[in-house]
């Protein structure tokens, strides 16, 4: 499956979410195919919730899994600390074994994500395309109620 049909696919999910702080859609591709997806519901980010299907249908991250999402995985949620009891995206991913991850917007303020996934040996990129780029920011910024904490828009 092509690059932009997977990122069409992650934007058409969006609408199952209620989410009111940006929407943010994942899915995990095996052989090509789009194997599992998800979307962001509040404090619980589609990369976490992609991972919780994954573990709830005892399915196994294999090395040659993409995992694609719209919005760079976060790094900067300290596990157990007030309102965050989950971590961040980033430190998820790499404990679940991705290998690698493709993303559409920027997170500005994930600040080592691509660092952090890098030195954990793990393939993450942007994807190249400008227009799948704006499409995850729009998606976001329509679906985040506080414009402080809007994508800067390319």
């Amino acid at each position: 499956m092509k690059e932009g049909m997977l990122f069409e696919h992650l934007i058409h999910i969006a609408q199952c979410s209620q989410d009111t702080d940006g929407v943010v859609t994942a899915c995990l591709v095996r052989d090509a195919e789009i194997f599992i997806d998800a979307v962001s519901a509040g404090v619980e980010h589609a990369e976490y919730q992609l991972l919780k299907d994954l573990d709830r249908k005892s399915i196994t991250i294999i090395p040659s899994d993409i995992v694609y999402v719209t919005v760079q995985p976060c790094d900067s949620r300290t596990l157990g600390s007030a309102g965050e009891p989950l971590g961040d995206c980033t430190t998820n991913l790499i404990n679940a074994g991705v290998r690698q991850v493709i993303y559409g917007a920027a997170f500005t303020r994930s600040q080592t994500s691509n660092i952090r996934f890098k030195e954990a040996g793990v393939m993450v990129s942007q994807t190249e395309d400008i227009e799948i780029i704006r499409s995850c920011i729009k998606l976001f910024n329509d679906t985040n109620d506080n414009p402080a904490k809007h994508l800067p828009i390319v």
